[in-house]
């Protein structure tokens, strides 16, 4: 391969990712440990010479690239360079904050004192606790779910009625996103929730034969018993009653099959008026009244050309299709009983318990062991983000201040000046490949440290308004503490259909681990946890972390 028929940044990629390279000129560093200093004009001007001189006398780099690269990469300790440490290094750090920070104790509380009540109120009801039964009915009821574990075919509600208190979860997701057709106005996205636990669809997937099955499904039939006996202790027919659910959850789950049958043809998912979308759901479900219902809890009222998209119509309509001929006890005790399950990795007491007796017995888990604090800590942050952003703030003003944001844009234009230098002076490219480089280099956009909504605390305040801050408190049995947040959320995501923004993806918020180029949007993303100085690479300075990531911009 000649150098001069390979693209300009594929010897940026390259020399970033082979050079050990200390943006302190004049310093040996083979044996001197890095000091995680933002380096300054004079030193990354320095920096680009290196990176010239380094291409056009050093080994061609295109010649055994991977040898050249790696032989030097294994020479380096390997302590604190895995992607899996750095994240696990992040969450005790997390831990750390939510441990020790303190409660104000007069006056209203604010959103960071909510997270901290939260962590300490699910670390400390890991045991039993009092009144566990009233704690789950009042779960319950806060998700219209009146009465729980009632004798099915007894019913005197039809569906309608029980959807109209419930809601369509967990039978469907509804969610506020954009439209493709027209970006600055929000749709509505119905599609199938399947929230369910045991792999209904996929016995041999997950490797388990049909006796382990029997036996799975016994401890699971066992397991709701014991559940409806908590709540009901002396509820007639429990064991019918959880066998019943048992059996309708199977029915629910096996619907998912359609998802991989869809039809040649079948695959638009249409976005239309939610009038005219009624005409092509099941027996013409009505679910311009239910939503319209759901949404006067934000005070939003849905008018008839509001624009619905149906996600794999045909999955949604047998699902339509098995509510509307299904007894409404039997509707109310699975979607109850679904609610319950959603809550139960954290729930304490006696859920707890009955949950860790279930896996035992069936030795089967649909989840990865973990210890009780970091089960907390992804209910609340990680896996779930009722609380992310109070977290991050906490986070931010421990770990990684103003100035510390300040550093990491001044260095960023440091290195951007010295690359921008290496293309104007380098004799391996033309005129016209530089003009496009520099182009690429000077457009590039930069989400750094973190989005400044998480130090406003004003503004956090407001994503919580739909929380009874008095019931937030450290005798609040977290289960309760755990459905408020999400009820929250659940409610702000709504409330959202009438404003032009766009959710938040913390996946790319504050404790994002690793600096990530987005090529669409033509964005560098380095949040404060990839380039927090704790966790950055021990033999390697943050010019090096910066600069191998700007290189990458092909």
């Amino acid at each position: 391969m000649k150098a001069s028929k390979v693209g300009s940044w594929f010897y940026l990629i390259i020399l970033l990712g082979s050079l050990e390279i200390d943006c302190r000129p004049g310093r040996k560093k083979e044996k001197e440990e890095f000091k995680f200093d933002t380096c300054n004009r004079t030193a990354c001007e320095e920096l680009g010479n290196r990176f010239s001189d380094t291409i056009n006398t050093s080994i061609l780099p295109c010649n055994n690239f991977y040898e050249h690269v790696c032989s030097r990469w294994n020479k380096l300790d390997s302590q604190g360079r895995s992607k899996y440490m750095h994240r696990v290094d992040v969450r005790k750090l997390l831990h750390g904050v939510l441990e020790k920070s303190t409660i104000r104790k007069d006056g209203a509380i604010d959103a960071a004192d909510m997270v901290k009540i939260a962590y300490q109120s699910c670390i400390q009801n890991e045991g039993n606790y009092r009144k566990e039964a009233e704690v789950i009915k009042n779960l319950l009821k806060g998700h219209g779910i009146m009465s729980w574990a009632l004798q099915p075919g007894v019913s005197r509600m039809n569906y309608l009625s029980v959807l109209n208190s419930t809601g369509l979860y967990p039978f469907l997701n509804v969610e506020v996103k954009r439209t493709k057709s027209s970006p600055s106005r929000n749709t509505l996205v119905v599609s199938a929730a399947s929230p369910h636990v045991l792999p209904w669809t996929d016995w041999q997937g997950h490797g388990i034969s049909k006796k382990k099955r029997d036996n799975i499904k016994k401890a699971y039939k066992k397991f709701i018993k014991k559940v409806i006996l908590l709540v009901h202790p002396k509820r007639p027919n429990a064991e019918t009653i959880a066998a019943s659910i048992m059996h309708f959850e199977e029915s629910v789950a096996k619907l998912d099959e359609m998802w991989f049958k869809r039809i040649a043809g079948f695959w638009a998912d249409p976005t239309l008026p939610i009038k005219e979308m009624q005409n092509h759901l099941s027996k013409k479900f009505p679910l311009f009244l239910l939503l319209s219902n759901q949404f006067k809890k934000v005070n939003i009222t849905l008018k008839s050309n509001q624009k619905v998209t149906v996600q794999n119509r045909y999955h949604v309509n047998a699902i339509l299709e098995c509510i509307q001929k299904t007894d409404s006890n039997l509707l109310q005790n699975y979607m109850g009983w679904m609610l319950i399950l959603d809550y139960i990795k954290t729930a304490g007491g006696k859920l707890q318990e009955y949950w860790k007796t279930f896996k035992d017995e069936a030795k089967f888990s649909p989840e990865e062991p973990k210890e009780w604090k970091e089960l907390c800590l992804d209910a609340l942050v990680t896996e779930e983000t009722t609380m992310y952003a109070p977290a991050a703030y906490l986070y931010l003003q421990s770990y990684f201040p103003p100035n510390e944001k300040h550093q990491a844009f001044l260095m960023i234009s440091f290195i951007v000046d010295a690359l921008a230098n290496l293309i104007e002076e380098n004799d391996w490219m033309d005129r016209k490949a530089k003009d496009k480089a520099l182009d690429r280099l000077q457009s590039v956009r930069y989400r750094v440290g973190y989005d400044d909504f998480f130090i406003n605390m004003t503004y956090l305040n407001t994503l919580y308004t739909f929380v009874a801050r008095e019931n937030i408190t450290h005798q609040t049995p977290f289960i309760t503490i755990h459905s408020m947040l999400r009820r929250n959320l659940e409610l702000k995501r709504m409330q959202s259909l009438e404003t032009n923004e766009e959710e938040f993806d913390y996946r790319f918020g504050p404790f994002f681990t690793q600096g990530y180029y987005d090529s669409t949007s033509n964005t560098l993303i380095y949040q404060a946890a990839s380039i927090h100085g704790v966790f950055s690479e021990e033999h390697l300075p943050k010019s090096y972390l910066y600069g191998r990531t700007l290189g990458y911009k092909k």
